[in-house]
């Protein structure tokens, strides 16, 4: 979390805090998919945290953070 909120549009869209979903610290490993959103869980629709991507969201992952889409998602 910490490297995303890095990020100076970073606007997390947590849903409300339950015990089986805590707030979010800056140690805790969440996933971006294929689609540069942001998840708590691996499935691409569960969880969301970023919802909403921008050509400067995209950017700002594979430049600053180095993500790449994987090839496998990309039907190759």
């Amino acid at each position: 979390m910490r490297d995303l909120r890095a990020w100076p549009g970073w606007n997390e869209c947590v849903s409300p805090i339950t015990e089986d979903q805590p707030s979010l610290h800056d140690e805790d490993v969440v996933f971006i998919q294929e689609d540069y959103r942001v998840t708590r869980t691996i499935f691409l629709d569960q969880q969301m945290i970023l919802a909403k991507t921008t050509p400067e969201w995209i950017a700002f992952c594979q430049d600053r953070l180095g993500f790449q889409v994987p090839a496998w998602t990309k039907g190759t």
